[in-house]
């Protein structure tokens, strides 16, 4: 995926895609998010975590779909074959590390592997960072030195409220 000058790719794993996809539009959390990132950012949604979003999000999926599909600052990533060979080197550094194939997390080998190819994306993409609240893929993340921000991180800007209502009373 190609990013224009100036744009930096940012990742969003499966448990934020499911807390966007049940947010209201007008939400404060919501807002502060989209309002940071601004036209800099390209959203990329690696594969393996929009799998995991469409399967276990149920009928939020359908609607986010089509917005996911309908934003050009929106594209889902593949894990092709440099994300490959960046998995491969990710999990020989993690192992070096931590002395285990598993690093620092105490999550099933299936769920681990899934997150070490969303980091490999992101390795092999050079993103700015990965939007996470999975403690087991930012302890591997720390590990690599791929920046992860959790949904807490993000800060809420209050919405600004008029001074005075207008009504339109003639």
């Amino acid at each position: 995926m190609a990013t224009s000058a100036g744009t930096r790719l940012i990742l969003l794993d499966a448990n934020f895609l499911i807390t966007l996809a049940q947010t209201s539009t007008d939400d404060v959390w919501l807002q502060s998010f989209l309002g940071s990132l601004g036209r800099r950012h390209t959203i990329g949604i690696p594969a393996p975590s929009w799998a995991e979003f469409l399967s276990g999000s149920g009928n939020a999926a359908s609607a986010f779909s089509k917005v996911v599909r309908s934003k050009s600052g929106i594209q889902v990533i593949p894990f092709d074959e440099m994300s490959a060979i960046e998995c491969g080197f990710i999990d020989q550094k993690i192992r070096a590390k931590t002395g285990n194939k598993k690093g620092a997390s105490t999550a099933a080998w299936q769920k681990i592997k899934i997150d070490r190819q969303i980091l490999a994306i992101a390795a092999a993409r050079k993103v700015t960072a990965v939007y996470t609240d999975d403690d087991g893929l930012i302890a591997d993340a720390e590990i690599i030195g791929i920046t992860t921000i959790k949904m807490c991180d993000i800060p809420r800007v209050p919405q600004q409220l008029p001074l005075l209502k207008t009504t339109n009373e003639e």
